[in-house]
């Protein structure tokens, strides 16, 4: 789009690429607020009571832990403060929690379990997480939305490209067009949910998929 003859840096290109895209994860995050969910799976340790959570991870939708054999669904502790969190040097200690309803709470970007799990389990903590998609850098990055809509970012970025080069009157009759197909992009991503739930039935001791 931006024609022979004309040299471009990598590093502004991957600017304008990029500032296109994140627009678009905004726009699509707008209407579908839950459309970037990953899972993640990890094992449980002996008296461990706090685990490393994902390094994209933005929210937490869902925890399932195993407790003796058992899977649970702990329940988030709202607005838990450190201070009020019992620390024991034994740290086998139910610390007043039962597994009949365990709790998580989260501290940095790290999930804590109450009351601490006594077993070590393989694959024993599932989260299910709202995260944040990365930036393309790389030849074989890829988008984090259907491909169909892929080619809207080169509107986008090629927009701010001729804004950098003071073209700012094509600049805009650039951004409208873009901005009406990402219009369209985010109603049909909003019609996809006319026929659906709009949140997720979670059955006691069961995971996201009631299985």
């Amino acid at each position: 789009m931006i024609g022979p003859g004309v040299e471009v840096g990598d590093a502004g290109l991957a600017t304008w690429i990029n500032d296109a895209y994140m627009y678009m994860i905004d726009e699509i995050t707008e209407v579908r607020p839950e459309y970037f969910t990953k899972s993640s799976t990890t094992a449980i340790i002996e008296n461990q009571q706090e685990y490393d959570l994902p390094d994209d991870w933005d929210k937490i939708l869902l925890v399932n832990a195993l407790y003796d054999g058992v899977w649970k669904r702990p329940k988030p502790m709202q607005n838990a403060d450190i201070h009020g969190i019992s620390i024991h040097s034994d740290t086998s200690s139910s610390q007043g929690f039962s597994i009949a309803q365990p709790y998580y709470y989260l501290i940095g970007d790290n999930i804590g379990l109450m009351p601490i799990p006594s077993t070590t389990t393989a694959d024993g903590l599932k989260i299910w997480y709202v995260y944040t998609p990365t930036e393309l850098f790389e030849d074989d990055d890829e988008p984090a939305f259907p491909v169909k809509y892929h080619h809207h970012i080169k509107y986008g970025a090629y927009a701010n490209y001729l804004d950098q080069d003071d073209d700012h009157v094509a600049a805009e009759r650039l951004r409208i067009r873009f901005d009406e197909r990402i219009r369209r992009m985010t109603q049909s991503f909003s019609q996809q949910q006319i026929d659906e739930p709009k949140g997720v039935t979670i059955v006691e001791n069961t995971d996201m998929y009631n299985g």
